[in-house]
């Protein structure tokens, strides 16, 4: 089973630590795989994008080898991906990875809630980019919709049975011309997807769920649990294995 998002569905700081083999194995992505028996692939990457969530599991499938199970776990829509000239070392931060997607390395990535940008040659880039973002936010939520319908469509062509969750903010802007596109999700295998309050993290930090090892906002292996249970749970009952 392959699982593929953000710092969230690698379990970071479960442990107190960003990335680690025990918060990976703790994480609800690797615990639904085993629930339901399978080895899980855990692809998930510390700042991960959307667009490189869905990038990564189209190169794992391409390049490596045809998931039995796909669980997407979608992240803020305010991150972005900008192609940038110098490779990036993103694998740094993420050494418990089971695989890499090189690609990735060919981007900066930049979310809104940085403001202290180490490297300053990135700077200008950075800063216009999020400039961007932020006058330009159903912009950023189509664009969102659009990698999640692609990765929908590539799954579907390729007859692989995935879930999709949220683990954060995905969704926040319901404009109209975001709503066009609700029609298009497969709301089966996405259940709840405009609804914030059931995404993971929001969803556990409302019921009081506390990590006090964790410096910035991850849950703890309490969350995790009760969370894969949910989709283990969620996967059986809507026959999800079976193909799409």
């Amino acid at each position: 089973m392959l699982v593929s998002g953000c710092s969230h569905a690698a379990g970071s700081e479960i442990d107190g630590t960003q990335d680690s083999e025990y918060n990976r194995q703790h994480s609800f992505g690797n615990l639904v795989a085993k629930n339901l028996g399978y080895d899980p692939v855990n692809i998930c990457q510390v700042g991960f994008t959307n667009s490189g969530i869905a990038r990564s599991i189209i190169e794992y499938t391409l390049t490596q080898k045809k998931p039995d199970f796909v669980l997407v776990a979608w992240t803020d829509s305010i991150r972005v991906e900008a192609p940038y000239y110098r490779s990036s070392n993103y694998e740094k931060s993420n050494p418990a990875i089971d695989w890499f997607d090189n690609s990735c390395k060919d981007y900066l990535r930049i979310s809104m809630l940085n403001t202290a940008i180490a490297v300053e040659e990135e700077r200008e880039q950075v800063l216009d980019f999020q400039s961007f973002t932020i006058r330009n936010e159903y912009y950023t939520e189509i664009n969102n919709m659009l990698h999640m319908l692609n990765l929908q469509s590539f799954l579907k062509l390729h007859d692989i049975p995935y879930m999709m969750v949220s683990t954060n903010y995905m969704l926040q802007k319901m404009h109209s011309t975001v709503r066009w596109y609700f029609k298009l999700v497969d709301a089966l295998r996405f259940p709840k997807f405009d609804d914030n309050t059931e995404n993971f993290y929001p969803k556990y930090k409302n019921l009081g769920y506390e990590n006090p090892k964790a410096k910035y906002y991850h849950h703890g292996e309490d969350a995790h649990l009760d969370y894969s249970n949910y989709i283990t749970n969620y996967i059986k009952e809507n026959n999800l294995l079976e193909n799409v």
